[in-house]
């Protein structure tokens, strides 16, 4: 099973060292690859664990970007119907020059060509994904059919974390929030 870390910070930059330190600490989730992204500002990052599954070509890799650069997503899970959810994306004539075969980036374009909450509402998986929002400067994270909208001005770093069947969702925030989910 994949990892995915990030920060997100209001007043200040975080080095790339911390985001990669940061995704070397869950190495154990991801053996495949690793990745990370960070906003030029230094303000946001995302960084991946990749167990490689579904698309094993480096078209999968994460954190992965949409077309236009407005969404950048890590996710870890699958997304049992994204196969169809292409062939829909396809027949609208979104014109999307697809780059490989993961479901992540079909979960990623369909974001782009629909919105957050549509996409969330058409899916059907088992996931948590980290996506934030370029323009608006908003972080979403998600863990199965619950959603966090949370507002850039509080939250400081976060960290996904499977273990067993428990599922855990740490918000590291100013006060600290902790969220449990079993």
């Amino acid at each position: 099973m994949c990892g995915i870390v990030g920060y997100l910070t209001k007043d200040k930059s975080v080095s790339k060292e911390t985001i990669e330190y940061m995704a070397e600490q869950i190495r154990h989730r991801g053996p495949d690859a690793k990745g990370t992204w960070a906003e030029p500002n230094g303000r946001v990052a995302l960084a991946h664990r990749r167990l490689s599954i579904v698309d094993l070509s480096d078209a999968g890799a994460q954190p992965m970007c949409s077309p236009s650069g407005t969404w950048v997503i890590s996710y870890n899970g699958e997304i049992y119907n994204h196969r169809d959810l292409r062939k829909i994306i396809d027949s609208e004539g979104w014109n999307i020059a697809w780059r490989g075969h993961s479901d992540t980036e079909t979960l990623v374009v369909a974001i782009e060509c629909w919105g957050f909450q549509p996409t969330l509402d058409r899916i059907r998986g088992m996931f948590a994904i980290a996506a934030w929002h370029t323009g608006d400067h908003k972080l979403f994270l998600v863990l199965q059919f619950l959603q966090l909208s949370i507002n850039a001005q509080n939250i400081y770093a976060f960290q996904y974390i499977h273990a067993s069947t428990n599922f855990f969702l740490v918000l590291v925030c100013d006060p600290v929030l902790v969220c449990s989910f079993k």
